[in-house]
């Protein structure tokens, strides 16, 4: 446990922004950045997972053959690397938003566990999000968004990216609103901007203190 006892000791706050493609995640993380930096943080984003892990989770050849507990442990082993390698270096207080979190282990339907209990125990000597934003909305607006940003950023649309997958996916992580510390939803058929402001609102109301 050794993690908790370095991170015990230093003053860095840990964000993760969770949701289905087409919620808008990556771009929200990058905005609340932005939002941070000129407030005068030190902020960094991380993208989740990252790597060879990475590379071997999202590896769609074996999408029908993978084992639940594997995967979500090599997300688990994802998340620890990335705070040894790029947490636990920076020695000034930063605020590191984490672009996805090992949350999707739990979400994502073709190789996720049945219980999100599962992944907390998992994930145990793993350091804490102090806060966890979850983005989510309607699976057709989903859908939209993923073929606008197919065309526009050359982007493919991936075999998971379905109606069926987004919609199931959402309800998971509807579950989780009862289960997970720190876990905040977000509803992303709002416009950024709307998106933007009530995040802003809760880091100012549960963090930025």
């Amino acid at each position: 446990n050794y993690l908790n006892h370095y991170m015990g000791k230093m003053d860095h706050r840990l964000i993760s922004f969770d949701g289905t493609s087409g919620t808008g995640k990556s771009t929200i993380c990058r905005l609340t950045k932005d939002y941070l930096v000129e407030k005068g943080y030190d902020c960094q984003i991380i993208k989740f997972p990252s790597g060879h892990l990475r590379d071997l989770i999202q590896d769609e050849r074996y999408s029908e053959t993978r084992d639940p507990f594997l995967e979500s442990y090599l997300f688990a082993a994802s998340f620890r690397g990335l705070i040894v390698r790029n947490v636990i270096p920076v020695k000034d207080q930063t605020i590191f938003l984490f672009d996805r979190s090992y949350i999707t282990s739990y979400v994502d339907s073709n190789y996720g566990l049945n219980n999100i209990e599962n992944i907390i125990e998992i994930n145990k000597y793993n350091p804490k999000f102090d806060l966890s934003f979850i983005l989510y909305n309607d699976a057709p607006t989903a859908m939209k968004r993923i073929r606008k940003r197919a065309i526009t950023e050359g982007k493919p649309i991936s075999k998971r990216e379905t109606l069926e997958y987004i919609s199931d996916a959402k309800d998971k992580y509807l579950s989780m609103e009862n289960i997970l510390d720190n876990l905040i939803l977000i509803d992303a058929e709002q416009s950024v901007k709307c998106v933007l402001s009530e995040i802003i609102n809760k880091l100012n109301k549960e963090l930025l203190k």
